[in-house]
């Protein structure tokens, strides 16, 4: 993982001739980059480069910045280069690497406490004081009780003595096989809140300063690396022996020519930005349902009774079931069969928080009572606009294990099958999982 970063990052950012570069650093993304109680330029990003100015001989000088300020030193070509900054760009003259590293914030809850939901805890959500973290808990769980840390390396402590009942993390997920990011140990993983990607901006005159970055980007030990990955806790850990590592760091030289490949392209296109996971909802939903893709008008809200139904609530969970144990695929919630955008007022009149978030909670409840706690890391929940409307979007991925829903005193087995969620029988079932993941 520590390897993939440094490569990735300096593939897309590099070093001119010149003997000093400034990169601008977002002091939002800690244990990345943010300023320490100093003032001074700290995170694991931060550090990789200066490690890379030492061994190439170059100077950087570090400029901290929230995301508006850095990129608009970045466009006034004050700085050279923005380490790295999350989310989507929509600057034509600005470009944005590939994915370089994934973060993961959910809720951890102590494994000797056993609770269905965070409300039957007495000690309040623990989590560092930032606002963006605040606004991740606020959308999936809002009006829970918070207790509020001034840093990182305070959270950490009381992990590590085991104090917290429940707490919210921010932590890298390991895009490769070989790699793994365990609960803290003593807890386990609750509720996933929000997945974040890291990428490196600069600006699409910069190719000359792309390829310098390229031929230094491997100078760095591996040791170094490891030491830089300890200091921040980031909790990354081998899965594999040597070898598997060594064809692990073979396939980061193969996706280094690819993104490269990708970058030098992106330069060459005047106009072409980098669209990431944007998507056109849209024109997805215009193409109608298929194998991955299934439309629900609603939650719970009736439209031929005019009322409230609570057995519509097993439709959107038999759908999403389906999606685990298959492929995938992608849950429109309020827009019916023909492709047409219902909304979700009449869902949302139901709630005593009569918005979006009140759905998201219902939903997020519903998944944890009818198939567990244990398939958040799977599934995306979003309201997005169409058409003037809002509607949900459960985004599901195949999950490792077999997902059984819970239907009264009895468990169903759903798979997805002709454009459709299909029951299996026990028999049928048993030789579905054996077929599935029994080898895996």
């Amino acid at each position: 993982m520590k390897r993939l970063i440094i490569i990735v990052i300096f593939c897309a950012v590099g070093a001119v001739q010149a003997e000093s570069l400034t990169i601008a650093y977002d002091t939002g993304i800690p244990p990345y980059s943010y300023s320490n109680e100093q003032g001074e330029a700290a995170g694991a990003v931060v550090d990789i480069w200066r490690a890379w100015a030492d061994v190439s001989g170059h100077d950087i000088a570090f400029v901290s910045c929230g995301v508006d300020a850095c990129l608009k030193l970045l466009k006034e070509k004050k700085v050279d280069a923005i380490a790295a900054l999350r989310g989507e760009l929509e600057d034509s003259s600005l470009i944005v690497g590939r994915t370089i590293s994934r973060t993961v914030t959910a809720v951890f809850v102590r494994r000797d406490i056993e609770v269905s939901t965070l409300l039957e805890l007495d000690q309040a959500i623990t989590l560092v004081n930032e606002p963006r973290l605040l606004r991740q808990l606020n959308n999936k769980l809002p009006d829970l009780p918070l207790n509020l840390l001034d840093n990182s390396a305070e959270l950490q402590g009381l992990i590590n003595s085991r104090q917290l009942e429940v707490f919210v993390a921010e932590r890298a997920d390991p895009i490769s096989e070989h790699l793994e990011n365990p609960a803290p140990e003593g807890y386990r993983h609750f509720f996933h809140l929000t997945t974040s990607d890291l990428r490196p901006v600069l600006r699409k005159d910069s190719l000359s300063l792309f390829r310098s970055m390229m031929k230094g980007s491997e100078t760095i030990g591996m040791d170094v690396l490891l030491d830089i990955a300890d200091k921040y806790h980031l909790g990354i850990q081998k899965k594999t022996s040597n070898t598997a590592l060594f064809v692990f760091l073979l396939i980061v030289v193969a996706l280094l020519v690819l993104l490269a490949v990708y970058l030098v392209r992106s330069l060459n296109k005047h106009k072409e930005r980098v669209d990431g996971d944007t998507k056109d909802w849209g024109a997805i939903i215009r193409k109608g349902e298929s194998q991955k893709i299934e439309f629900k008008s609603s939650f719970h809200w009736d439209y031929r009774k005019q009322e409230t139904n609570k057995s519509l609530e097993n439709i959107i969970l038999k759908t999403i079931s389906a999606f685990l144990n298959s492929e995938g695929g992608i849950l429109f919630i309020g827009v019916d069969d023909d492709g047409s955008v219902l909304g979700l007022e009449n869902d949302y009149s139901t709630f005593s928080k009569k918005n979006s978030d009140g759905l998201s909670l219902a939903l997020t409840n519903l998944l944890n009572q009818k198939l567990g706690k244990n398939i958040h890391s799977f599934i995306k929940i979003d309201i997005v606009g169409v058409n003037n409307s809002e509607i949900c979007i459960v985004n599901v991925s195949a999950c490792d294990k077999p997902v059984f829903l819970k239907e009264g005193a009895s468990e169903a087995f759903y798979i997805r099958a002709s454009a459709s969620s299909q029951p299996l029988s026990m028999s049928e079932a048993f030789e579905y999982i054996k077929g599935r993941w029994a080898s895996k």
